[in-house]
């Protein structure tokens, strides 16, 4: 017997050994495997520690609210599977993210395809994003989809009752891309050849890394970090902003900080009327004066302070070298205006 022909019995022998082991995912499977999967969805927490399942479980379960206990398993590298009772209680935590878990995000997605772990997709998960800056002319839902989509997928834009997306900023919900940087301004540029830059702040962001932007370590662990001080990285605490829910508690906080003072009887403009907005005004707040308190540093995005907003412009100025930022131009946006 010459090496090629046993060569050829050798290879005839494995594939028959291959084919006595194969099985094959029938109808039958594929009916009770989509009746499981129904009530599953998968997540994957972006942080470098591991993550016990025990401690995820109890934090997810008081996070979530689920009406019944649901169940935790792990899968590997920080993947887990979540079982709920309901295909509806499944939703609801699908669409109503984005969610962190020990202030880092945990990416939550439906399992694709037969649920092979390594082919599931960890890569976007959902913001409300607030775009600050934009001119009037562009407080169109219409271009603000657009612009929203330098971004990423848009899912939503909030409008108010006529549809119309005026304010000081517009709320975007947007699929981010996590295995990006985050975007932290975009450039319109105008007809005359200006340019106006929207800043951009992320709602319930978790930590994420001042160096590089990414999210999933912090800026000491970044490789990028060369010892210098956390005021000179590119990016900032200033890129997260308040909820819709931080702002409503921050308004009741104030009025119900300014329910025990006596209604003033004095004219407006009297010198009795200035002392009582001297005195009021004397008091210093924190949240409102940068006194140094977390969710003032965090949520800096929705600051009427003139003295803030500069800060944060030459904070977010130093991504600009080196850096190419989205570029949007305005010209395109005339017929709709």
């Amino acid at each position: 017997m010459d090496a090629e022909e046993l060569i050829r019995k050798c290879e005839a022998i494995t594939l028959q050994s291959e084919e006595d082991n194969m099985i094959s995912f029938g109808r039958n499977m594929k009916v009770r495997g989509e009746r499981l999967v129904a009530h599953c969805l998968v997540g994957k927490i972006l942080q470098t520690r591991s993550v016990p399942r025990e401690g995820l479980r109890a934090a997810m379960q008081q996070a979530w609210r689920t009406t019944k206990e649901m169940k935790v398993e792990s899968l590997r590298d920080n993947i887990f599977i979540f079982k709920f009772a309901s295909e509806s209680e499944k939703k609801r935590i699908l669409f109503g993210g984005p969610w962190h878990f020990d202030r880092s995000l945990m990416v939550v997605t439906e399992p694709m395809g037969i649920g092979d772990v390594k082919k599931q997709d960890f890569t976007h998960a959902p913001f409300w994003v607030q775009i600050h800056n934009i001119p009037i002319m562009c407080m169109d839902k219409e271009i603000i989809q657009e612009i929203g989509g330098r971004i990423g997928k848009v899912q939503e834009v909030e409008t108010n009752d006529a549809g119309e997306c005026m304010g000081s900023f517009v709320r975007v919900r947007i699929m981010v891309n996590v295995t990006r940087p985050l975007p932290k301004r975009l450039l319109l540029k105008l007809e005359d050849g200006g340019q106006i830059s929207l800043r951009i702040a992320y709602e319930k962001l978790p930590d994420f890394c001042f160096c590089c932007g990414l999210i999933g370590h912090r800026y000491r662990e970044c490789i990028d970090y060369k010892g210098q001080s956390k005021d000179d990285l590119t990016y900032g605490a200033w890129m997260r902003a308040q909820t819709r829910a931080e702002r409503a508690r921050q308004a009741r906080d104030k009025d119900r900080g300014n329910g025990d003072k006596e209604p003033s009887n004095t004219v407006p403009g009297s010198q009795e009327q200035q002392e009582q907005i001297r005195k009021n005004t004397g008091r210093a707040n924190p949240d409102e004066n940068g006194g140094g308190s977390k969710s003032t540093q965090t949520n800096m995005g929705t600051s009427s302070n003139p003295m803030r907003d500069s800060q944060v412009e030459e904070v977010g100025g130093g991504a600009l070298n080196g850096e190419r930022l989205k570029q949007i131009d305005c010209n395109k946006f005339a017929a709709k205006t």
